[in-house]
Order: structure tokens, then sequence, then C-alpha cells
């Protein structure tokens, strides 16, 4: 569960998580990226990787991507197929954690090739996160 600093904070998390459609969180493909809105409950789990970027990379599950965060971490994460989908599965969570990721943040994943994903973190205000 998100920790909430104060009101002002939970109203704008409320209102910037209804304009965004639930129902197509990946919806901007464009050849080796995608981005992700983390919503709650995203911290252990359920991140499905569009079916469109699947097919364009042939991924399949039980593969390993590596995730490069903002602050230089990399992490290996173990790819699950979920009803019918590939979502980030084992090494999600401390990926999460150590880069402070927070429900309504923007995760903007660019494939390099090798299951290799460099992966930009904006905040709600549309500002680049740094360490």
């Amino acid at each position: 569960m998100c920790i909430v600093q104060d009101w002002r904070e939970e109203k704008a998390l409320k209102v910037y998580l209804n304009m965004v459609p639930k129902s197509h969180p990946n919806q901007d493909f464009h050849g080796n990226s995608f981005y992700k809105i983390i919503y709650p409950g995203d911290s252990t789990g359920g991140v499905i990787l569009p079916r469109e970027f699947i097919e364009h990379v042939e991924i399949k599950a039980s593969s390993v991507a590596t995730l490069l965060g903002p602050c230089g971490c990399k992490r290996r994460i173990k790819l699950n197929e979920e009803s019918g989908d590939i979502a980030l599965g084992d090494g999600w969570e401390a990926f999460y954690r150590q880069n402070a990721l927070k429900n309504g943040d923007y995760l903007l994943f660019t494939h390099s090739g090798n299951l290799e994903f460099y992966v930009q973190v904006y905040d709600m205000a549309t500002v680049k996160k740094t360490c």
C-alpha cells in the first residue's frame, strides 16, 4: 500500500489514476519501448508486458530479463505467464523497492536487446526521477 504524506497527495493520486484508462495501461507501444503506470498492487507483481511488444521481440515465459533502473542498479527479473500474458515476476519487488517506486509513477521501458531494458521513472508531475 502507498504511504500518503497528506490529503493533497492522496487526492492528486486519485484524480490522476482515474484519468488513466486502467484497461489499457500499456497502450503506447512504439517498437522497442512501452510504458507502464504504477497502480496499487503493482509492487508485488502483475506488471504485464504489452502483447504487441512480446510479439515484436519474441519474448517467452520463464525467460529472464534484466532491468537497469535510474539509479544504475541492475536487477534480473523472471518472466512469468499469467492468463496468457507475460508478466514481470521474481525480482520485480526488489527492483520496485530499490527504485522507490510509488503509485502513479510512469515507467518507460526501453528494450536494448537480449531482454535488457533501461527503465526511466517519472512522477505524477511528469518530472524524471533520479537517485
